[in-house]
Order: C-alpha cells, then structure tokens, then sequence
C-alpha cells in the first residue's frame, strides 16, 4: 500500500514537473526579444549613410583644423587661428545637428511604431463592439422592438470601426516599413518595443525649447566671433595701408555680421 503511494507521488511530481517545463518553454518561445530606443539608435549609427557621410566630412575638417593651427603658428598669424578655430567649431556644430536630426527622426519613427502597434488591438475591439452592437439590434428588429434606423446606424458604427482598423493597420505597415529601413532590421516585428523612459508632454515640449535654444546660442557665438574676426581683418587692412577699395569692402563685411547679429 505504502509502495503504490509512494509510486504515485513520484508520478505526480514527475508529472508537474514536465507540466512546468512544458510552459516555461511555451513562455519562452512567446516572449519577444527587446528593441530599445537606444539600441535602435545604435543600429542607426552603423548603418545611416547620412551619417556615415557626416563623420567622414568632420574627419576631414578635423584635419584642415590641424593644418590651418600648424600654418597660423608658423605665420604667428591671430586672424587665421582664430579663424581655424571657428572653422573647426562649425564643423562640429554642423555634424551634431545632422545627427541630431537623423537620431530625432528614429525616435520619431520608433514611438510612432509603438503607438500604432497599441492602437491595432483597440480598434479590433472596436470593431467587436459594433458587430455586437449590429447583433443585438438585429434581434431586436426581429422581435419588433427596434426599428430599420436603429439598425442602419450599427452598421454605419460597424463600417466606420472597420474603415478605421484598416487605416490602422495600413498606417501601421508604413510604420514598420519605415523603422526597418532607418535601423535595418527586417524582422521588426519580431521584437518587443520598449522605451527607456515614457516622457511626457510637457517634458518633450520643455526638450525641444531647450534644444532650440541651446543651438541658437551656438549661432550667435558663431555670428559673434565672426565679427571678431572680420574687425581684425579690417584693422589689419588699415594698418599695412591696404586700397581704400579692399577696406571700405571689409568694412562692409563687418556691418553686415553686425546688422546680422542683431536680426
């Protein structure tokens, strides 16, 4: 008696056993890899030719930069260091924006993929709804307590919930397209889309003013030290007696930055 209990035992335990295992490898199997904003981001710094292209320019401006530095040592020349300097500053700031603008453009893409693949789901449901809805009313039509006008506007609820699923998921598939090729991932769908951080409104709205103004204060560094420069050109004009032309020319190039700056 003890031995066929004890036989029993062991067979239910072998049985939740295989049972557990049996749907920790269901589970895995349904769980989705993770695709971050980051890790999109990463993919898109591999792979963008645009930005490819940007770093291979700042790499050459990294090196005009070295040789105007060498040259303006050498002519112990003020206005062509700082020149280079400034040259060089541009550079940057004009590879920062491209990437910014490519990186802000994925995000855009990949929180816009997200949302419609949680907007799918709700307007299937939509659509059960209204069916249901077109159900319950044709049987009361049936049982004379509804009329053809009750009945006429399910079916307009139920062809508008349709018309907007598909549009739904038409949106969707552009979506999907669309962040495939910016990461170059072809199985998209295949991953689970998961944000680092779930920013409000106001912060992005806060984000982008900031952004804004940030770069504007970039250029009107630039505009100022451009001016700088351009005024020392025109004193070095003035000094080695230079044609009135070419320095009433420099003059006017300064009033120009100038007028600029205060636009």
């Amino acid at each position: 008696m003890k031995a066929k209990f004890a036989k029993g035992v062991v067979v239910l335990i072998t049985g939740i056993i295989f049972l557990g295992s049996a749907f920790s490898v269901a589970y895995a199997e349904e769980e989705k890899a993770v695709l971050t904003i980051n890790e999109a981001l990463e993919k898109v710094w591999q792979n963008n030719l645009d930005l490819q292209k940007a770093s291979l320019t700042l790499n050459n401006a990294r090196i005009s930069y070295e040789k105007a530095k060498a040259n303006a040592l050498q002519s112990e020349s003020k206005i062509d260091e700082k020149q280079a300097e400034l040259n060089w500053q541009q550079a940057q700031d004009t590879f920062q924006k491209s990437k910014d603008e490519v990186e802000t453009e994925v995000i855009s893409l990949y929180n816009n993929f997200k949302y419609l693949l949680s907007l799918v789901p709700l307007s299937q449901e939509k659509v059960k709804l209204a069916q249901n809805s077109l159900d319950r009313v044709k049987e009361k039509v049936k049982a004379g307590t509804a009329g053809e006008l009750e009945e006429l506007a399910a079916e307009i609820s139920l062809k508008t919930a349709r018309q907007q699923l598909e549009s739904t998921e038409q949106q969707l598939d552009i979506a999907r397209e669309s962040l495939s090729l910016a990461t170059d991932t072809a199985n998209i769908l295949e991953f689970s889309l998961v944000s680092e951080f779930e920013a409000s409104v106001i912060e992005d709205s806060l984000d982008v003013y900031i952004t804004a103004a940030l770069q504007k204060r970039e250029e009107i560094e630039f505009a100022r030290k451009n001016i700088e420069i351009a005024a020392d050109q025109l004193e070095q004009l003035k000094i080695v007696d230079s044609p009135w032309l070419d320095i009433n020319k420099a003059n006017n190039d300064l009033r120009i930055l100038q007028i600029t700056l205060k636009l």
